[in-house]
């Protein structure tokens, strides 16, 4: 998770290099976190929600920090981070949903 702000500072100061060797290094531990895993069975709650978190930030970061620099069209990276926001926002309400959380409508 920590990748994505220091990609994204790489990016908007130009070093554009180390930013993809970066990325690349966190793309690979990324899938090898996910292959150790399925292979040695080990599965957690924390870690099915903080690893999909860790990819929206590391997309979410790189694409802002790439509309600054305008290497992106904005209304592609507002599309991509809506979906984001869309994807977690649903993830959270099927959890709430499925724990029989109720929002209140009224006040009475």
């Amino acid at each position: 998770m920590a990748s994505g702000p220091l990609i994204g500072w790489m990016i908007m100061n130009e070093w554009y290099l180390p930013a993809f060797g970066t990325l690349a290094l966190s793309g690979a531990s990324d899938w090898l976190d996910g292959f150790l895993a399925r292979k040695m069975g080990i599965n957690s709650v924390i870690g099915s929600y903080l690893d999909p978190l860790a990819d929206k930030v590391l997309i979410c970061c790189v694409a802002v920090a790439m509309v600054e620099k305008e290497l992106l069209h904005p209304g592609l990276v507002g599309l991509v981070v809506a979906r984001d926001f869309l994807l977690v926002g649903g993830a959270f309400y099927k959890r709430a949903s499925s724990l029989g959380w109720k929002v209140p409508l009224t006040q009475n």
